[in-house]
């Protein structure tokens, strides 16, 4: 039988589908909202509001956009919301991690299209 799953080099490039689950959890007495498996969502945006006249948006891939007052005193650049979910690899958070299994270690980038073995 042939294999249908997609490869770079020796990695297997498409994930198990795994189901999208959403919880909310207690952790110090606060309460969180878990998404779990967002990473098998389409991106979708969120809003973080102020009590000043400060704005941001974020998208679930890390890129954002925010500012004071309107889009013209912008911090960063203000672009519409597909816009944004495309800029994960140039704006927003960047972590890079180096994951071991014991036999390999594999470079992480959790809101990278781009995830490489090391």
């Amino acid at each position: 039988m042939k294999d249908t799953n997609l490869y770079f080099g020796d990695t297997l490039s498409s994930s198990n589908e795994v189901e999208v689950s959403f919880e909310t959890i207690q952790i110090n007495n606060e309460t969180f909202f878990k998404i779990e498996n967002y990473n098998e969502m389409s991106p979708f945006f969120m809003t973080i509001v102020s009590d000043v006249d400060f704005w941001l948006f974020v998208s679930s891939t890390g890129g954002l956009t925010a500012g004071r007052k309107t889009p013209e005193t912008a911090l960063f650049p203000y672009y519409t919301d597909d816009k944004i979910h495309d800029c994960n690899e140039t704006t927003g958070s960047h972590t890079v991690l180096i994951i071991s299994d014991g036999k390999k270690n594999y470079l992480w980038k959790p809101f990278s299209n781009h995830n490489y073995n090391v």
